[in-house]
């Protein structure tokens, strides 16, 4: 058995990937075309409410040509289109094709399974206080509010292995 680091950053980058890892995996099972995880991210953004290349490549920290790249892919899949932005005459917004809004709720179906699943295995309240540390500003963590006064509830480790 591998014994995972306890540290913060390794600790959100597996459940990165194992998040990832899911995805892809529901994505493969329902017949869906091959995505690759930075699609599936941007796709993700997208439903979120990202609708422009520079927006997402923001978002992602990678260059605009590494996420027109991607969208180029996406749009020739017929899964994303490009829109005349009518707020901004120079620019395109990034939209779900009628196929795209499948794949969309395919993600977000994925995803709410995936919630559920560590909620049930961690317990609801921890999966709440999860939540409400990850919304936090983390670059005013000093500055903690509302969230230093909740207790986090102690979970029997050997649930989660």
């Amino acid at each position: 058995m591998n014994k995972k680091s306890s540290s913060l950053f390794s600790g959100l980058f597996d459940a990165y990937q194992e998040i990832g890892s899911s995805l892809e995996n529901n994505l493969r099972e329902s017949g869906q075309i091959h995505l690759t995880r930075t699609q599936i991210i941007i796709l993700i953004s997208i439903i979120n409410g990202l609708s422009r290349g520079s927006q997402l490549a923001k978002a992602m920290g990678i260059s605009r040509q590494a996420v027109q790249q991607q969208l180029d892919e996406l749009i020739e899949s017929n899964i994303l289109t490009k829109k005349p932005d009518s707020g901004d005459k120079r620019a395109n917004k990034i939209v779900f094709t009628h196929n795209g809004k499948q794949v969309a709720n395919l993600i977000q179906t994925a995803s709410a399974q995936i919630e559920k699943d560590l909620s049930d295995a961690v317990g609801q309240e921890n999966f709440r206080v999860l939540l409400k540390l990850l919304a936090l500003n983390w670059n005013k963590a000093t500055k903690l509010d509302p969230i230093e006064q909740v207790v986090i509830p102690k979970f029997n480790s050997e649930a989660t292995k």
